[in-house]
C-alpha cells in the first residue's frame, strides 16, 4: 500500500540519526539493537512460514521507527493510516519517506479478490492505493 502523493528527500531526517549514532547516543544504540533483534526474529519467522510472527515483527518495526525518528518525522497522516490499518486487521511495516506500507492481514494471509477490493475502497479516500504483492518460495529468497 502506498500514498500516491508522497515521496521526497529523506536526507535531513537520516542525517540527524547519523549524528546521534556518531555521538553514540545510548537510546539510539539500544533501539538499533532492538531493531536488529527484530530483523533476526522476522527472518526466522519468514523461514518458518509463521505469518503471525512476521506480522508481529512488522508492527514492532513500526513502533521502533517511531521511537528512533519521532512522530513528527513519521507524520500525522502515516500515524493515522497505521492506526486505520490496525483497525482493519492489518500488520503494517512503514517503509519511510516514500509513503508506503508493506501490509499483512492478521486473519487472511490470502485475501479474496472481493475482500481486497473492499480494503482498496476503504483506503482510497485517504489517498492510498493497495497493491497485492506475491513473495516467492523461501528457497528463492534466501539463496
Amino acid at each position: 500500500m502506498y500514498d500516491a502523493q508522497a515521496g521526497g528527500e529523506s536526507g535531513a531526517v537520516h542525517s540527524s540519526v547519523k549524528e546521534r549514532w556518531a555521538r553514540r547516543d545510548p537510546q539510539l544504540l539500544l533501539l538499533a539493537q532492538r531493531m536488529a533483534a527484530n530483523v533476526d526474529d522476522c527472518l526466522q519467522a519468514l523461514r518458518a512460514g509463521a505469518h503471525g510472527a512476521v506480522g508481529a515483527c512488522m508492527d514492532r518495526n513500526f513502533q521502533l521507527r517511531r521511537e528512533i525518528y519521532g512522530d513528527a518525522v513519521v507524520g500525522a497522516k502515516n500515524l493515522r493510516i497505521a492506526q486505520l490499518l490496525a483497525q482493519l486487521g492489518w500488520h503494517a511495516k512503514f517503509t519511510g519517506s516514500g509513503g508506503a506500507f508493506v501490509c499483512l492481514h492478521r486473519d487472511e494471509p490470502e485475501l479474496s479478490a472481493a475482500r481486497l477490493q473492499q480494503m482498496r475502497d476503504e483506503l482510497a479516500p485517504q489517498g492510498f492505493r493497495l497493491e497485492r504483492i506475491e513473495v516467492g518460495p523461501p528457497e528463492e529468497l534466501w539463496d
